[in-house]
């Protein structure tokens, strides 16, 4: 489905609490006002780290924001999303 104010991010890690939550600072690198199945959007990102560097956020059809962490699976180099 369609998703509007999409944005990449640079994550900056904050802190992590006693549930494992993590916290970032996030500075937009790039926002799109809205995005369509039919019209992918194609980033390249490098990793450098186990710590996220990059995020992603969005608002769905009811208006909710979600954000997410780029992260790299371990065991095989897959791309994940990790809530934040």
């Amino acid at each position: 489905s369609t998703v509007r104010n999409v944005k990449v991010l640079q994550l900056d890690f904050v802190s992590v609490d006693d549930n494992g939550k993590v916290s970032f600072n996030s500075t937009e690198l790039f926002h799109k006002d809205m995005l369509e199945p039919r019209y992918p959007l194609v980033i390249a990102i490098a990793f450098f780290e186990n710590i996220p560097q990059y995020g992603i956020a969005y608002e769905d059809e009811s208006g909710r924001v979600h954000r997410f962490a780029i992260t790299q699976s371990g065991k095989d180099g897959s791309l994940e999303l990790m809530p934040f």
